[in-house]
């Protein structure tokens, strides 16, 4: 018994001072971008219309607009962006980057499943507007 009252303190001497005080490392700080980047952005609205027996109409709202990177995308459905189209027919994605994108719209209309896909092209400092019509 008298052992362990005697080698109790010299294991916590030992302990004490094998443990060092470290400082942490500080965070890497985050890259803030500074540069102007509409330079190379342009504005991108979809006008979305549907079709009965050759006649064409404006969507009503609530219709999908998605915009995709690759058409690979579209088939595992990996959208950069999800819109609806307001009472007009309209989908706004404002400002994005210039590229070629696949936009596709779809959506029930009077229980009739509409859909398309097709292809835009941004250009840096333009509107564009690309008029999309589905089709059952």
């Amino acid at each position: 018994m008298k052992k362990i009252f005697f080698l109790l303190p010299i294991a916590s001497v030992i302990l004490f001072f094998s443990c060092k005080k470290t400082n942490p490392e500080p965070p890497v700080p985050q890259n803030i971008v500074t540069v102007d980047t509409s330079a190379f952005t342009g504005e991108l609205g979809v006008q979305v219309y549907y079709a009965i027996n050759s006649n064409y109409y404006t969507a009503p709202a609530g219709m999908s607009v998605e915009l995709f990177a690759a058409y690979e995308d579209i088939q595992t459905g990996l959208s950069i962006y999800n819109m609806a189209t307001n009472s007009s027919g309209l989908a706004y994605f404002g400002f994005i980057n210039y590229g070629n994108y696949y936009v596709r719209a779809s959506g029930n209309i009077n229980n009739v499943f509409y859909k398309n896909v097709s292809v835009v092209q941004v250009r840096p400092r333009r509107q564009e507007l690309l008029n999309i019509t589905m089709y059952p």
